[in-house]
Order: structure tokens, then sequence, then C-alpha cells
């Protein structure tokens, strides 16, 4: 494949930078040549790296400081994150290939692009402690019946066994960049934001994440922003999501919370501006979230037809249908969150919660939401499905199946818990009618135990490697 031009420069880890995941070459040539970068920028220069081919391999010749020489005439470059909260950096420059041939090469480096729901699924993150083993053997179970048949991978959680969030310690983007093959697609984790929450102790995790990324030469981890303090759980990254291509949005569209007048990390957001191709960002008000992150409350599946997508939301709304019907045909006094702490009824639930001035205004806050994702999505009416959720405290109570783990047409969901008529989960019953026609095939695992009494559910207890089903970025980028 042609390089387009400008060259596309991908970013490479500092301490593989001898490893390079992928390079992008410069136009070869007969005879030996140097190179350099122009323009002045001293920090770019001390992050670019420059590299010879020799015997079919990259072989790191330095940095762009000074000039370098490819003694086999065939050079290439990639380059090394900024450091956290680097201001103004700038993506655009060009090397000159002088002695003997004085060409220039305008160069652009490759943006990280974050992954959708709908991109398909290699890796599956999730924390092992005392807490979690019958989860990760349920995944262990069921990853080799989903789409892609994704490797599971888990990180030790042992030193703070209660710190079970592996979607909020790292947010994992792709770098895209053509090679002879295609397109070459580099993992890049962007690094945790935890460490000053003054809730739970987060560091022992989020340095066992780091740590792990850092190993291995196929990730590039990027911490784009520096920890800050008294921002509750706002720049965890179960508030970081990007929809899947929509109008104006060939690769998505970021999505994240905001509490009032607590937004997401504003050197984050700047380093997803700087990439260009997934902003500006669409800011949904969760602020009667407890927690206040944007996967509690939206996610995205494939379905057969139309866009080819549909958006979930929580229905408080439909939930209390499904109750009150229940509560009808005879069966207000059936069990609901069987076996657990707090085992209730269809009829209590319905009127200490379901009925609750809490859901009026929940319902208000939503239907907002649906009306942005309208506008600012293109999404039709038949573009949203609600599936049955209840918020007390601005919790969840039934288990939130829109906090699944989407691996293509699989959706792994909390098991609601819910009433039984005639046998059947009335709220599983809603969920699978809703998904089902879509083309989804629904599991159920009963993450009660250790997730859901911790105010999170199984897409906040997991994290994914995606590939972009649509890497060629270039295409869409305005020159």
């Amino acid at each position: 494949m042609p390089q387009p031009n400008p060259l596309l420069v991908p970013l490479v880890s500092n301490a593989h930078a001898d490893k390079p995941v992928a390079v992008a070459a410069l136009p070869a040539k007969r005879r030996p040549f140097s190179c350099e970068i122009l323009g002045g920028d001293a920090e770019l220069a001390a992050r670019l790296r420059l590299y010879d081919l020799q015997n079919g391999a990259w072989t790191l010749l330095g940095d762009g400081t000074a000039a370098r020489t490819s003694a086999s005439g065939k050079a290439g470059i990639a380059i090394v994150p900024p450091d956290p909260g680097a201001k103004n950096v700038p993506n655009r420059f060009v090397v000159r290939m002088s002695k003997p041939y004085g060409e220039t090469v305008n160069c652009r480096v490759a943006p990280v692009l974050l992954t959708s729901s709908l991109d398909p699924v290699e890796t599956v993150f999730v924390v092992q402690s005392k807490l979690t083993g019958a989860f990760v053997a349920e995944l262990t179970r069921l990853l080799p019946k989903c789409d892609g048949k994704p490797r599971l991978q888990v990180i030790d959680g042992s030193a703070v066994p209660h710190d079970i969030w592996m979607q909020d310690t790292v947010e994992i983007g792709v770098c895209a960049v053509p090679d002879g093959r295609g397109v070459k697609q580099i993992p890049v984790p962007l690094t945790g934001l935890r460490a000053l929450h003054n809730g739970i102790k987060t560091a022992p995790f989020d340095d066992a994440v780091r740590q792990h990324f850092a190993a291995a030469a196929r990730y590039v981890p990027v911490q784009a922003a520096a920890s800050r303090p008294n921002t509750r759980w706002i720049d965890w990254f179960g508030n970081m999501e990007v929809s899947p291509p929509v109008p104006g949005f060939p690769h998505g569209r970021v999505l994240t919370g905001y509490q009032k007048d607590l937004r997401f990390h504003p050197d984050f957001l700047a380093f997803l501006e700087a990439q260009g191709l997934q902003v500006p960002p669409l800011f949904i008000d969760v602020s009667w979230l407890t927690i206040g992150h944007v996967d509690e409350i939206i996610n995205f599946v494939p379905a057969r037809g139309g866009k080819g997508f549909r958006a979930l939301l929580p229905s408080p709304a439909l939930a209390k249908s499904l109750l009150e019907t229940a509560a009808k045909n005879g069966h207000g006094n059936a069990p609901v969150f069987a076996g657990t702490k707090e085992a209730t009824t269809v009829t209590r639930l319905l009127s200490e919660v379901a009925e609750s001035g809490e859901t009026r205004v929940i319902e208000k806050s939503l239907s907002e939401t649906r009306r942005q994702l309208r506008a600012e999505l293109a999404l039709g009416d038949a573009d949203i499905v609600t599936l049955p959720v209840l918020f007390k405290d601005g919790l969840p109570v039934i288990p939130n199946a829109v906090n699944s783990l989407v691996i293509g047409r699989d959706a792994i969901a909390p098991a609601p818990l819910g009433a039984k008529v005639g046998g059947t989960d009335i709220f599983e019953k809603a969920i699978r009618d809703a998904l089902v026609p879509l083309g989804c095939r629904v599991h159920f695992v009963d993450i009660w135990e250790p997730y859901h009494t911790r105010s999170g559910e199984i897409h906040c207890g997991t994290n994914t490697v995606r590939r972009l089903q649509n890497p060629r970025w270039w295409a869409n980028e305005k020159r």
C-alpha cells in the first residue's frame, strides 16, 4: 500500500524503541543519505526516532535532535508520545533527506483513536483477586463462544482485592498506519488518572496495569494527563466512551459525562482534541448518578439493518411497567433479588423505588439524554433501545444491563435477578426481547457479588483491546 501524503508516522514506546511495532518508511534511495527534522521544534525532535532498514529489520539510529545517516538508503521514522499534559503539541513536521538528495518529506503523527463497542475484540482484561474468581471462571467459559473468540488476560489485583474496576484504570485506543500488508493497528493504552482519588487506594492496581502494558513491545502506553485531586470518579475511564460511526464522525464521537461543574480531565480532553477525529466530545449530564460514568447509561450493540447498531439506554419506566404487570397478574409477592441481602418483592420494589420522586427526576434526565443522542448523533427513535433498570440514591438497584460487555454479536450482561413469572425472569425476558431480534446473543452472568454490590457491573469490571473496523482514518481527514 503506498503511503499517503503526508507520511503517516506511528507512535513507538520509548522503552521499546529498538523494537518498533511499525515504522513509516521514507522514500527509498540507492545510496546512503542523512535525514533530519526541519522547523526547530526541540521537543518534537527529541521524541522522533529514526531507523535504518538492515537485513530486513529496522535498526534504531537515534532521535531527531541530530542528523542521522541511513547506510542502506532505506530509512524510517516513528515518534514517542508526548509528556502528560503537554500543550500545543505539533502533529506535523518536515524531514529533510540530504547529502546528496535534498528532498523533503511532509509528515503527520498518526492519531490515537478510541474504539467503540462495535469494534472487534482481541483481548478481554479482568482483575484477578479473591473477589473475582467466579466471574473470571465465567469469562473463561464464555469467551470461546463469543465472536472472534477473544483471549482472556487477567491482571493480578491481590494487593487491593476490592479494586476490581478494570475499565476505569485504562482506556485502550489504537494508532493505525499503512504498512506493506495493509494497515498496522497499534494498541495504545491511555493509562490511569485515578491516583489522587481519596476513596479507594488505587495506586497498586494502577501500577500493575501500567507495568503490564509497559512490558510488552506490542503496546505503546501513553499517559495523556496527570492525576488531579477532588474529582470524585469523573476522571475514571468508565466515563470515556465513543459512539459507532455517525454522520460527521466517521470514526465515532467521544461521549463523556459531567456532574454539574465537574467534567473529565481538561488535559485528557485536550489530548483527544489534538487527535482531531472524534471530537468535539458529546457531554452527557450524569449529575443524578452517584459514580457519574457515561457507561452507566449508554452502550451500543450491533444490529441488523438500519444504521447497523442500536444505542442502549436504561429505562426506569420500562422496569416499572414490568413490575406493574407482574403485580396486576397476581405476582406482587414474587421475590426479586432472591438469595441476596437486598431481597425484596415486586410490590415493595414498585412502591419504594419505581414510584419514587428520584425515579421521576431520572426519567426526565434520560429523556434529555435521548434528545441529545437524536440531535448530536443523528439517531432516530428506532435507533435507541431501552432496558429495564431502576436507580436509588444514584446507584442501580437492578443490575444494569446497559453496562454489559459487547463482543461482536455477543452481550455478556449482568443477570438482573428479577421476579420469575412462569419460571421466567421478567427483566431477563425484556432484555432478550429487546436485543435478540437485533441479532444479539445475550449471556447473563450473576455478578451481584462482587460488582453490583460495589456499585458497578460487567463493563466496569472488564476492558478490551479492539481492532478498528475502519482503520483508514486518513481517508476522512481534511488536508
